[in-house]
Formats: C-alpha cells, sequence, structure tokens
C-alpha cells in the first residue's frame, strides 16, 4: 500500500497531472503512514517525501529566472502558480505531519526533529525565490 501511495506521490513529476488539491489529501495519508514508523525513521522518511517537491523548485525556479531576467513578467504566471502549488506541498508536508495522528503517544519534539532537514534543504530554494520574485 505504501508503495502505490508513493508512486502516486510521484506522479505529477513523470508528466502525469494531478490537482494540487489531490496531492494534499495524499500528502495527509502518507503522512499518517509515516508517523507509524518509529521515530528514528521519521526523518528519512519525510525526506522522501519532500525529495520531488524540492527537486521541481529548484528546476521550476531557474525557469523562473530566465523569465523574470528577460523581462517577460507577463508570461510569468504560469511558473508562479506552478512554484506556489509546490510551496504549498511542502507546507502540507509539515502540516500533516505534525497534526498526524498515532496510536501511540508521540513527543511534538520528536516531530519537528523530523522536519528540521527538509526546513534546512528546502530554505535556499524557497529563499531564492522569495528574493527574485520580490524584485
Amino acid at each position: 500500500a505504501l508503495s502505490a501511495l508513493e508512486n502516486a506521490w510521484k506522479a505529477p513529476y513523470d508528466s502525469k497531472r494531478i490537482d494540487v488539491e489531490e496531492r494534499e489529501i495524499l500528502c495527509s495519508g502518507l503522512c499518517a503512514v509515516l508517523i507509524s514508523f518509529t521515530p528514528d525513521q521519521w526523518t528519512a522518511s519525510v525526506d522522501n517525501l519532500a525529495r520531488p517537491v524540492i527537486a521541481c523548485l529548484n528546476i521550476v525556479s531557474k525557469e523562473a529566472d530566465q523569465i523574470m531576467d528577460k523581462g517577460n513578467y507577463e508570461s510569468a504566471g504560469p511558473i508562479l502558480i506552478r512554484l506556489s502549488n509546490e510551496i504549498r506541498l511542502l507546507a502540507a508536508i509539515v502540516h500533516n505531519f505534525m497534526k498526524s495522528k498515532s496510536d501511540k503517544p508521540i513527543d511534538d519534539r520528536d516531530r519537528r526533529k523530523a522536519l528540521i532537514p527538509l526546513l534546512h534543504s528546502s530554505w535556499p530554494v524557497l529563499t531564492h525565490i522569495g528574493d527574485k520574485c520580490a524584485a
């Protein structure tokens, strides 16, 4: 079952169209599965979930840079929407992981600790997007 969820999660990066709302629902399900793992597995699992999103942000932000550098702002709409959708998915990962219910007691410090590497790895591209798009 986890394999099927992971394949569905990665499908949009293989040219299959899935709306961001459906991807957020899928993220919620994946996080519900991840929270059932042991805390020492969370960091790698969250990283695996975030990796395609961050990779996409890096690629699409370079495309956005090219458009913005040419001053072609009127054609930037679709790419900015894609960037915002991927950022939305990163936020969904954090939110759903923090809010997922478990049948065992969980210290929220362990949850936060598992999210720190995701935040570190996504921060450079998020900062770049903010700097570039705010100019």
